[in-house]
């Protein structure tokens, strides 16, 4: 943490910016035309404190949990010495440990945080400038300064590509760190820039440009560069973003956002602060206890019969039974949760990256698990199986045939094939290249891939793209070059993209998209849909395609207003392309379902597609019945539906208009129905449905949502789910960014899961329990203690040893629970009913908390009760010796708690062992050993047998007459 690092107040400039650019005069600042006018420094911050704030704004953050100030109004009223029951520390020294705990976590955290920003801050890049390039610091970078920017570079500021090196003013980019996708993308130079002869030539111009306001959208900008009266529009092909790092070529740009004026800054906002549910449930327990507490402060203070300073007497007595609130309670589950995530990183198993580390438990708890479809279920591996131009179907068997009727077509058969190829191999994104005499392909579609992939398999081959044109070779090794007029950009809202190409036989306008959509824009379309849902009943990937001839006039108005009609098309045929599946996906969703898990996927492939892929992943089972819900349109319609479904058992399918309309007008209704399913699959789903979903199940049955998913539209559902994985796929990291989790493919979820989750889950369970039976125990003898003694209301343990309970003597033996693991990898995978056992909450359930409090009241009553009956001619000692039964009876209770006895437990029950009996020495003041060491042991060992029988009973009871799942699994195998 640094003070003074980043200014946070400073308020973003507004209106468009206008700055001159010329390295030949002397530097004014920021080189900008108005010298009063200044922008960001180009300093990225990501700090949450600095060294004044930090003190003030952590204390501010532990505020907002009643448990810390309950814990400051017990140590504020500790400081009169009315009130005054024990020395100041007893109530201080723990309340300090858990800040300083606290503290400690957030400091490293901000530390980590700085010494990122430094290390993006002092990342040398290359500013070019009337000597030459210059090596500075991209804190150093201001607008309107002239930067290189090579290969494998990042770079340092959102910028404008003013020329390159290569002739044709292509720079391309990788944009993972910013928008999650991996392949590579093109950005141009400005026309009017990358026909000057050099870089220098363009530092020894004098130019202005202007600019749009800051904006956080990487998908589009709107400016103007203006040079000896020449204006240039510049739109977002031109600009490169902060964090984008060049693939290939060199570039000489111009600054002209800096610092958290960036694309990448304005991006990186908060993801939505998730709790897990156990958070919850403690924070209701604790109230309970709280209310509980005062209840019997109360009760003492009407016994004690002092009316005169009742309120002092109440007051005294609420400090003492303060012992039974854990205030330990949040850090100790907080560093057990940095403990689950450690694990599960160094499993190497699954490979899981860990992104938010407070709800690790929450896995424990998953009831359904929603899934995206491609590149998640499925490789995102594509290949054309099938291509159909309404008269014949090509496959590629044929691969040979098809080449020859390319190259040399005869029949109107052979045409239809030649142009469906060609709108393959222009109807796209795609970027060839040439590296050692080698052609490759960057793409950001796999789908898009496969499809240039064919089409270059059978002699049409996408040659080379620039800005405004693009080369197609044939068969016969000619290349004919195309105009680009205009550009319809995909989204997975309109489900389609479009091409305006002008050629040699005239000007025409391509479209590819999904069936559903298509189907309003193309003529003549029988055979097509009849083509696609035949290719989708065999699981492929359907996509159609259609052109249509541009009359002059459409061009003219193309040209003018930069829009095209795009229906009336004429069907040009369809393709279907093979999406295999990941490898394990179909016992992983084998065995999370046999867990109770139910799975549902949503996705924007049509109901065959989607239906084929269900059954043979297994997400369907061969012996259920399928429900298949399309073209619901009417309130009458969705009652029919919801009849079905509720008289109806096995899976459901259901398409995206159908699924709008039910959730319109009987969300609650169609949601409880249809998670009574064994599965379903929810078809055509836009990103905005897929969250949706998430929210409704959630919301109406209570219970906890998994999502996971591996696209950019997956971030939505990922986001709103309880608990969200993302896969690294081939469509980039931008789901797994944005998720809790981040795995490498499906089949791990299930150690994710069924092992890691379920472990976290109840070792967390145990362990809070734990600590409110602690100090519970500690609170009940307190109050035996007043009782006994005519309510007076003066605590037992005084000093050093308060503070010792929850801290040197129990801290190591409670948290090895942590560590406790009742079965193994292999059987957790191999039994995945394991897992119904504590995902519906019975390891920490009411019934639990108060068997605890049970045994809580007790044994504190136990122990103090017959520590005076054996004790009663040592009453001086009465500390040392309840004290003593205390702790072994925390010590002794760790032993029922675990599931087994490991290493790690018998290291922290021997040194507490140790501590302890140190401390009669160290602490002799406090602690004071009898002189009859033989029967003081004897008679200490004795009253802790008799407050242990309740939990012993329990103990024996679960492990002989009513066994848990895992113990009987155990017994079978050992």
């Amino acid at each position: 943490m640094k003070a003074g690092l980043c200014k946070k107040n400073d308020t973003p400039p507004e209106g468009e910016r206008y700055f001159s650019v010329n390295s030949t005069v002397e530097r004014t600042p920021n080189n900008l035309k108005n010298r009063n006018k200044k922008y960001r420094k180009n300093i990225i911050c990501n700090q949450k404190y600095s060294l004044v704030s930090f003190l003030p704004l952590v204390f501010a953050q532990q505020l907002k949990h009643f448990l810390n100030i309950f814990f400051l109004g017990v140590i504020f009223s500790q400081m009169h010495p009315l009130v005054r029951v024990s020395h100041l520390l007893t109530s201080f020294f723990p309340w300090l440990l858990v800040q300083v705990l606290v503290y400690i976590k957030e400091g490293y955290d901000d530390i980590k945080r700085y010494q990122r920003d430094q290390e993006a801050n002092g990342r040398l890049c290359t500013r070019y400038t009337t000597e030459g390039t210059v090596s500075v610091p991209a804190s150093e970078l201001a607008v309107g300064d002239l930067i290189v920017v090579g290969k494998d570079e990042r770079v340092p500021a959102d910028a404008m590509l003013l020329c390159t090196e290569d002739a044709t003013g292509s720079l391309f980019v990788r944009t993972d760190q910013l928008d999650g996708e991996t392949d590579w993308k093109i950005k141009m130079a400005l026309p009017i820039m990358n026909r000057l002869s050099s870089f220098a030539c363009i530092a020894g111009r004098r130019f202005e440009v202007m600019a749009e306001p800051p904006s956080k959208d990487i998908y589009s900008f709107s400016g103007r560069l203006t040079m000896e009266d020449i204006q240039c529009k510049v739109y977002e092909d031109n600009m490169v973003w902060m964090n984008m790092v060049i693939a290939r070529g060199t570039g000489l740009c111009v600054v002209v956002y800096t610092g958290r004026d960036t694309r990448a800054v304005m991006n990186t906002t908060q993801a939505r602060n998730k709790s897990g549910l156990m958070d919850k449930e403690l924070n209701y327990y604790t109230k309970i206890l709280c209310s509980v507490s005062f209840l019997v402060a109360l009760l003492f203070t009407v016994l004690r019969g002092t009316y005169t300073w009742w309120y002092i007497t109440l007051l005294r007595f609420l400090i003492i039974f303060s012992s039974a609130i854990p205030i330990s309670l949040r850090v100790n589950i907080d560093w057990a949760r940095v403990v689950y995530a450690r694990g599960m990183e160094k499993d190497k198993d699954i490979s899981v990256k860990v992104r938010n580390s407070s709800i690790p438990e929450e896995l424990g708890r998953i009831s359904y698990l929603l899934t995206d479809k491609t590149g998640t279920l499925t490789k995102n591996e594509m290949e054309i199986k099938k291509m159909h131009t309404g008269d014949i179907c090509y496959t590629p068997d044929f691969v040979q045939d098809i080449f020859h009727l390319v190259a040399y077509p005869k029949s109107p058969a052979d045409h239809a094939a030649r142009t469906l190829l060609l709108s393959m191999t222009v109807c796209n994104n795609v970027i060839p290249f040439l590296e050692d005499k080698e052609l490759g392909y960057i793409a950001s579609s796999p789908d898009e891939m496969a499809m240039v992939r064919w089409a270059d398999k059978v002699g049409m081959t996408l040659w080379g793209r620039g800005p405004g044109w693009v080369e197609v070779k044939n068969g016969l090794g000619e290349i004919e070059r195309y105009e680009i007029l205009h550009h319809i950009r995909f989204s997975s809202e309109t489900k389609r993209m479009g091409v305006v190409i002008r050629g040699s036989d005239g000007c025409y306008l391509y479209i590819k998209g999904a069936d559903s959509i298509m189907r309003a824009l193309i003529k003549g379309r029988d055979w097509v849909e009849e083509e696609a849902e035949a290719m989708a009943k065999e699981g492929l990937r359907t996509m159609v395609f259609g052109r249509r001839e541009l009359a002059p006039e459409e061009v003219e108005e193309l040209q003018a207003l930069g829009t095209v009609r795009e229906e009336g098309l004429e069907p040009l045929g369809v393709s279907g392309v093979e999406d295999k599946l990941q490898d394990g996906v179909r016992l992983a969703l084998e065995t999370l379902r046999h867990a109770g898990i139910k799975i549902w996927m949503l996705t924007g492939d049509k109901v065959e597609t989607a239906t084929c892929v269900a059954l043979s992943s297994r997400l369907f089972t061969k012996c259920s019945a399928i429900i298949t819900v399309t073209g619901v349109k009417t309130r009458q319609n969705a009652e029919n539906v919801l009849k079905r479904l509720e008289r109806g058992t096995g899976c459901l399918v259901i398409d995206g208009e159908s699924l709008r309309i039910l959730m319109d007008i009987y969300r609650t209704e169609f949601i409880t129905a249809a998670c009574k399913l064994t599965a379903v699959a929810c078809c055509r789903c836009s990103p905005t449905q897929k969250a949706e979903i998430a929210k409704a199940i959630h919301a109406i049955t209570q219970k906890r949502v998994c999502c996971i998913g591996d696209g950019g539209n997956d971030v939505s559902m990922i986001q709103q789910a309880n608990v969200g994985i993302g896969i690294v796929g081939k469509e980039g990291r931008q789901a797994a960014l944005a998720a809790d989790f981040s795995i490498n493919e499906f089949k791990a979820v299930v150690d994710l899961i069924l092992w890691h989750g379920r472990n976290a889950y109840k070792n967390t369970a145990k362990l809070a329990q734990f600590i409110i039976h602690r100090g519970l125990t500690l609170g009940v003898a307190q109050g035996v203690f007043s009782s006994l003694f005519n309510f007076c209301p003066i605590s037992i343990y005084q000093g050093k040893i308060s503070i010792g309970y929850v801290t040197f003597y129990t801290f190591l033996p409670v948290f090895s629970i942590v560590l406790s693991k009742d079965t193994t990898k292999k059987i957790a995978r191999k039994f995945p009913e394991l897992y119904i056992d504590i995902a519906n909450g019975s390891v920490l359930n009411t019934g639990t908390f108060s068997t605890w409090m049970f045994f809580a009241c007790f044994q504190g009553i136990v122990i103090m009760v017959l520590t005076l009956f054996f004790f009663e001619k040592m009453l001086i000692q009465i500390v040392s010796i309840t004290f003593s039964c205390l702790v072994l009876n925390e010590l002794l209770m760790i032993f029922l708690c675990v599931s087994k006895v490991h290493k790690t437990m018998i290291v922290g029950q021997s040194i507490s062992v140790l501590m302890y009996l140190l401390s009669f020495r160290v602490l002799s003041d406090e602690l004071q050993l009898p002189s009859d060491k033989a029967r003081f042991l004897t008679q200490i060992v004795f009253v802790n047998i008799i407050a242990i029988i309740p939990a012993v009973i329990q103990w024996v009871w679960k492990l002989w007459m009513s066994p848990p799942s895992y113990m009987k699994i155990q017994a079978t195998y050992s």
